[in-house]
């Protein structure tokens, strides 16, 4: 998930629509690989040993495919990114810093907001529908070759991370950030050769197949350390040490802790954003600046900053503070505290689990006291709909509920969350909405000029909002028009 460029596009012509065309046809053969559409498959409930049998033969089906196409992921030194929360932020964060110093990187965050081309960034910048269709239809061309004698045929999770490698290695980057889907050990992505991991924190989410308790989870996460290599560990837990201790020694890595080896302090708020220090084993930088208001912001720079620098050590290279500024500095992500009007002030943030609601409500509450506020929110089966909704809830006075709009998710549906207001918070006003493209207009319609909106909940949800300020259209057309390999 990372930023776009001005929304002013060159004039629709057959050329683009010939473009447009062929990157619908093949985006409706990839998504024709899903073969759950409802995503039944997260409902049911599987032995541990099913489970675990599983989760082995996706790692091995996407070896195996990896291999028969040459191995891409080995074209580029590769920074692993995973975590309960703030993977996609350290992963961008990584990434503009590496950008910031002049290297070709390469980046992979999951899920896409809008537009599948937001899974492979070229120097932050989704690459071009063009480029996409080409990469993909190479890849669909070796899949069925494969396919004809393969035992495991490849998924549509498997395609997806294929093509970002297969991407990576046709464009040539001198270097990837890549963040892991669900987990680390077993997920898809783990096929990499990193020289750098980062584990940015353990939390409750994707129990059902990674849990059920947080050494589950933490095992299942330090599973994408390397022999040999670094890991950046941002959790702070002290019960879990011993499973990344264990990791660790059986890899023979190095570990650096959050607390210990780097820290993150002096965080102050202002109107631009956050300003924090950052001390590392390579010194102290005062007064890191980053454009968004949550002050969990400020620890995922501080472990984007560390794991740029142990990149930078590993690869003779010597990041000047100027460049690690710039980085940080720029940082945007679609959906992460966007605010996209000001009168109503309206904020799309995509908090779809308990932590991240958790950190997006205490900016509510600290930065928004007195303001009316309006909540629309949508979430997604394989969420804890009342963890999450706990901590949001109580701070509105109105409440709309909706569903996403996604193939291969169980989606909760607006009554079942309905259910679950009442016993939050009993004196909001509560409206169902069914389609969520509507739930923009129903939320302007009920508020005034100084009231907040904020749209949040399951990504795939978020993406079909945003399309009413960013049409996808004009995304797509732009980038293919106007790319220019360059942060803002």
């Amino acid at each position: 998930m990372v930023d776009f460029i001005s929304m002013e596009t060159k004039p629709i012509n057959s050329e683009w629509e010939s473009i447009f065309d062929q990157y619908s046809k093949i985006n409706t053969w990839l998504e024709g690989l899903i073969t759950d559409p409802k995503g039944l498959r997260y409902l049911k409930q599987l032995t541990p040993f099913d489970k675990r049998k599983q989760q082995e033969q996706k790692i091995l089906r996407m070896r195996r495919f990896c291999e028969y196409l040459e191995l891409p992921q080995n074209e580029f030194p590769t920074i692993h990114v995973t975590g309960t929360s703030g993977k996609g932020s350290v992963s961008t964060y990584i990434s503009q810093i590496l950008v910031a110093d002049g290297l070709k990187t390469g980046l992979h965050t999951s899920p896409y907001v809008q537009v599948p081309n937001e899974k492979i960034a070229i120097n932050n910048r989704p690459i071009k529908p063009s480029s996409y269709t080409q990469y993909l239809q190479e890849l669909r061309k070796l899949y069925e070759k494969y396919n004809v004698e393969a035992e495991m045929k490849p998924t549509y999770s498997d395609m997806t991370t294929a093509l970002v490698l297969w991407a990576f290695m046709k464009e040539q980057v001198e270097c990837a950030v890549i963040e892991v889907g669900v987990g680390g050990r077993f997920d898809s992505t783990n096929v990499v050769n990193s020289n750098i991991a980062v584990i940015t924190n353990i939390g409750y989410d994707h129990l059902e197949s990674i849990g059920p308790t947080l050494q589950d989870v933490a095992w299942h996460k330090s599973g994408i350390i390397k022999p040999c290599s670094n890991v950046v560990i941002g959790e702070t837990d002290k019960s879990l040490r011993h499973v990344f201790d264990q990791e660790v020694a059986l890899k023979d890595a190095k570990a650096y802790y959050l607390g210990e080896d780097f820290t993150i302090d002096n965080i102050k708020h202002d109107q631009e954003g956050l300003i924090f220090d950052v001390h590392t084993l390579h010194g102290s930088i005062k007064a890191v600046r980053t454009r968004n208001k949550g002050t969990y912001q400020a620890t995922n720079a501080g472990i984007a900053i560390f794991a740029s620098q142990l990149f930078a050590d590993q690869n003779n290279r010597e990041f000047d503070e100027s460049v690690i500024r710039k980085g940080v500095e720029y940082f945007s992500m679609p959906v992460r505290f966007e605010i996209v009007e000001k009168h109503p002030l309206i904020i799309l943030d995509g908090a779809h689990n308990p932590p991240k609601m958790q950190a997006l409500s205490q900016i509510i509450a600290s930065e928004y006291p007195s303001q009316r506020k309006i909540l629309a929110i949508g979430m997604i089966k394989t969420k804890d709909a009342k963890e999450t909704l706990k901590h949001i809830a109580s701070l509105f006075d109105v409440i709309i509920l909706t569903k996403p709009d996604i193939i291969g998710k169980p989606l909760y549906e607006p009554h079942e969350l309905a259910d679950v207001i009442p016993h939050l918070n009993p004196q909001a006003k509560l409206f169902l909405v069914d389609d969520p493209s509507l739930i923009v207009q129903q939320s302007k319609q009920l508020a005034q000029p100084e009231d907040l909106i904020l749209i949040t909940g399951s990504i795939y949800m978020m993406g079909k909002v945003r399309e009413y300020w960013y049409p996808k259209n004009q995304l797509l057309h732009q980038l293919e028009y106007q790319y220019d390999n360059k942060i803002n």
